[in-house]
């Protein structure tokens, strides 16, 4: 459906530009900097430390291979197909 709007000539309307809020990015930095001034050791362990992996990373396990499929025919004879 076709909606027909009757557009008036717009009165000029000044807005008062709002001041821009400061970027969550900033905030965080600024909030990490009056910590470091606040209490300078405890951000230095924190920065310093990187948090404890909840596991102990070791050699990483190979992925296992997919297994041959046996593709068994009816003459008797076994055809191992590999996977992927």
């Amino acid at each position: 459906p076709s909606v027909s709007v009757a557009v008036a000539e717009p009165e000029p309307v000044t807005v008062a530009e709002p001041e821009p809020e400061p970027e969550p990015e900033r905030v965080a930095v600024a909030v990490a900097v009056a910590f470091a001034f606040a209490e300078p050791e405890r951000v230095a362990v924190a920065v310093a430390e990187p948090e404890p992996e909840p596991e102990p990373v070791t050699e990483p396990e190979p992925e296992p291979e997919p297994e041959p499929v046996a593709d068994q025919r009816p003459g008797g004879e076994v055809q191992v197909l590999a996977g992927g």
